[in-house]
Parts: structure tokens; sequence; C-alpha cells
């Protein structure tokens, strides 16, 4: 079996159109997500990239939503693969996001245009010979379709893969979060004293992985990473919500095999969003598998929650930070247990000595999914 590694990241994001972008824009001021109208004279926040306030202007039915949308994987692929990017050929790309099988309520130009085939005109406008695979597991969607690719790499189907996250303003799921009373008034305030729920967002992310890291790779400030291990545990007691039993058993099971002691984790990226339920229950499994817990970071107070891209997303941002040490600000008091682990601009974590970390993405449907990368030296 052929080791996998994950050498290389793009992102488009409310911070900034580019990962570098992004990142950077972590040391600037806030940036203020918009508010998208609900019926009653109502309305709720959204982090939406460029371009997105005209699209959540539209309405349901009116959206460019797929000019966009491919238009952004463009510039995140590039970004992504950097010189490789006009020789990629596109065999293996496994497209993540919650939102490409709405059915045909959609409409583009007055023509029903059904988003399921999103990967086929994706695969078109790129000059691909394959479709993408599509994943859809709820917000689990980008690790299920990396562990996708994984195992192909490591099987030596392929010797590169693609992972494309990608979550465009969506008013039905606006409207379903809405419905459930899961979405907060202003902002999300992950793991925060007064949490009132989560803030959806747009993302548009890559992901490179490979069995074959080149020289260029390591010399590229976001490092190689090996893909260490991956576990995910469904759970359907909760549809909507986490389960402690169900992610301390997705924990365990990485761990084990990756061969490694919860000691050795560096630092783990949460799922928290702000649900005053689903952030408790995922601390308490973390804090039941670690005799000390690890400096841990949420990215979705500056992200907002991106769905079936999120852990794409988040998996980018989260190697950015460490190569650039800016860290998102929290503006917001947290609860008394999580103060003193959360890493934010106020209490941020050098990246020296973070060799191994953990990361979690949690979804609709009971997933429970735990990734575990370890840089890998040159």
């Amino acid at each position: 079996m052929s080791e996998v590694f994950l050498c290389g990241a793009g992102l488009q994001s409310c911070l900034g159109s580019s990962l570098a972008a992004s990142v950077q824009a972590l040391s600037g001021k806030a940036v203020q997500p918009f508010k998208v109208g609900l019926p009653g004279e109502q309305s709720r926040p959204y982090c939406l990239m460029a371009g997105g306030e005209a699209a959540a202007s539209q309405g349901p039915g009116r959206s460019d939503w797929p000019i966009r949308a491919i238009d952004s994987v463009h510039a995140v692929v590039e970004e992504c693969l950097g010189s490789r990017a006009a020789a990629f050929d596109g065999s293996a790309v496994f497209l993540a996001s919650s939102s490409l099988d709405r059915g045909d309520a959609h409409q583009v130009s007055g023509q029903v245009v059904p988003l399921s085939g999103f990967a086929l005109q994706l695969a078109l406008a790129e000059g691909w010979p394959e479709t993408p695979m599509i994943v859809n597991t709820a917000c689990t969607s980008a690790f299920n379709a990396l562990h996708q690719a994984a195992i192909q790499i490591a099987a030596g189907h392929q010797t590169e893969a693609l992972i494309l996250g990608v979550e465009t303003f969506n008013p039905y799921a606006l409207f379903g979060f809405e419905s459930m009373q899961l979405l907060a008034p202003e902002r999300a305030e992950p793991l925060g004293k007064d949490r009132q729920g989560m803030v959806l967002g747009e993302a548009v992310a890559a992901l490179r992985l490979t069995s074959k890291p080149s020289l260029a790779d390591y010399a590229n400030p976001l490092g190689v990473w090996r893909v260490l291990a991956y576990a995910n545990v469904v759970d359907g007691t909760n549809p909507t919500g986490a389960t402690e039993a169900a992610l301390l058993e997705a924990c365990q099971s990485a761990l084990r095999d990756s061969g490694l002691e919860g000691s050795d984790i560096h630092l783990i990226k949460l799922q928290a969003a702000g649900s005053p339920i689903n952030d408790a229950v995922e601390m308490a499994a973390l804090r039941r598998l670690f005799e000390v817990l690890p400096p841990c970071v949420s990215f979705k107070s500056v992200l907002g929650h991106t769905l079936g891209a999120s852990c794409a997303a988040e998996t980018a941002l989260l190697l950015a930070c460490l190569e650039r040490g800016f860290w998102p600000q929290l503006n917001y008091v947290l609860e008394p247990d999580a103060d003193g682990v959360v890493v934010s601009s106020d209490r941020p974590l050098a990246a020296a000595g973070v060799d191994t970390v953990l990361l979690v993405g949690l979804g609709f449907g009971g997933g429970h999914s735990v990734l575990i990368l370890k840089r890998h030296p040159a």
C-alpha cells in the first residue's frame, strides 16, 4: 500500500479570493457577514464570497451559482496545483458538497438546471476527460471525499487526486436551518459563553493528495502532510446533532489506526460552529479521550459553516495558519472550560513543534469524522 500525502491547497471564502488572502485577513479587521432577508422582515447573517451579495439578493430560482462556482473552482485549483495546473488531466477529482442534489428547484436564466449536473458542467469547463465523483454526506462530505481519494492512491490506482469542496449561497439551506432554529441572529460564537447558533457561509476549496511528493512540494510553505488515519462513525440516533459516544469511537479508531496515543496530538481542529448543544457534546467527547486536552481551534467564527465544503476549507485554512502564524479573532467570551485551550489571535499557537493534528468533522445524519495528519520532513 502506498503512503498518501496532502501537499497543496487553495481556498476562496468570505475572507478573501485565495488561501493567501484568507489567512492574511485574519490579521486585520473582522469580516462582517451579509444579512440575508427572511420572511417577516427578519434576516440572518451569511458569510459570502465576492459576488455573493448579488446572488443572495436575487432569491431562489434566479442565481448564476454554476458560473460563480466554476470560476471559483478554476481559481482554487490553480492556487492549489501551482505550476502543475496546466498539466492536470482531471482524471481523479472528488467533488464534495451538500448542495448539488437539491433537485430541479433552482432555475438559471428561466431554464431548469439539475444541480446534480454541475459536476459535468465543471468537467466540460475545465476540459477534464472524466466527470468528478460527487460525495455528499452533509457537513462531512469533504473528509469522506478525501478518504475515497486516499483509498484510490493507497491501492495504487492513482498517484494524484484533487478534492474540491464547493458550497455557494443556498436559500434552501438557509430556510431549512432557520426552520429548525439553528441559526444565530447576529454572529457565530463557537464555544462561546452566550452562543446562539451557527452562521452559514460560502467557500470553494481544493486539496491535493499524492503518493509521490516532489522537492517542490517540500519547498511549499504549507509543507507536506502524511494522511495517517481516517475514521467515520455514523450514529443516527440524533440526526441533526453529534453524540458523544460516536465521536469518541471515531477518535479512538483513528488513533488506533495511526499507531498514535492521545499525547501525540499537538492540535485539534474542531467542528464547533456555535451550537449550544453540539459544541458541548464535542468538547465532552474530547475531554474523555485526552488526559490533557491539546490546543483546539475552530474556524467557523470567521468562515461561517460552509457545510459540505467545510472540512476542505478548514483544513486548507488550518495549514495556512500554521504557516503564517495568524489565527481567528474571537471578539467574544468563551465558556469557562474552553478558555485556555482555544487558539485565537489573542492566544496564538506557534507552528514549531506542531507536527500532528487531529481534525474533526460532524454532519447531519449522524456523521462523525476524524482525520489525522502528520507533518512529513523532506
